[in-house]
């Protein structure tokens, strides 16, 4: 294998592997906006008043379940398609 084929090879998978570490990151911090999130709420859940904590209701509901589920699925397509290229960049040369 060229060496300049490797070098695009492990940029490829180098690439991959730090787009993963950014949605670590960024799950790590919807995480404490849940945290965050469910404190207010429980706050609020003794005023007992309902209108104010419907809309904490909602956001823990979309931040907590619907977020990572859309991030699962980035992270999965973007390692996806990097390694596709990387396999398609060594089939290219062999």
């Amino acid at each position: 294998m060229s060496e300049d084929l490797e070098r695009m090879l492990r940029n490829a998978l180098d690439e991959a592997d730090r787009y993963r570490k950014r949605v670590l990151i960024g799950s790590a911090v919807l995480g404490l906006v849940v945290f965050a999130l469910l404190f207010r709420l429980e706050g609020l859940s003794r005023t007992s008043d309902v209108k104010a904590m419907l809309p904490f209701i909602v956001a823990v509901i979309l931040v907590g379940q619907v977020t990572p589920a859309v991030i699962t699925w980035g992270i999965i397509a973007q390692s996806t398609r990097r390694i596709l290229k990387a396999i398609q960049l060594l089939s290219m040369n062999g």
